[in-house]
């Protein structure tokens, strides 16, 4: 029997189980680093959803190109407009998409009362 062969397994078996488990595993991964459930907002007053979502998605989409995403419970509210700005300067950012990250950051990082 060949290394790394399951008795009964054809190879089109095997490499869907391989495909099963790496997919569980990355799955799990995403869970456990708190990155699978999306965070609960708490909007300040005059945010609209939109503005906020704005803000996720230029989190999202333009913060990873450089590094991995922090989760917002990683700051307090009051820490990450300053983390924030601080970043914005190395990113290219324009002065509206640095306001939309923070209040994005700002809203995620919020504890409800």
């Amino acid at each position: 029997m060949a290394p790394g062969s399951h008795p009964g397994w054809s190879s089109r078996a095997r490499a869907a189980a391989v495909c099963v488990a790496l997919g569980l595993g990355l799955a799990a991964g995403g869970c456990a680093a708190g990155r699978g459930v999306p965070p609960v907002l708490v909007a300040a007053p005059g945010q609209s959803q939109e503005h906020l979502d704005a803000g996720r998605m230029l989190f999202s989409g333009h913060c990873q190109g450089c590094h991995a995403l922090p989760a917002p419970a990683d700051l307090t509210a009051t820490a990450w407009p300053a983390k924030v700005e601080n970043m914005a300067r190395k990113s290219g950012l324009s002065h509206v998409q640095t306001a939309l990250v923070a209040d994005y950051l700002v809203a995620a990082s919020r504890r409800i009362p």
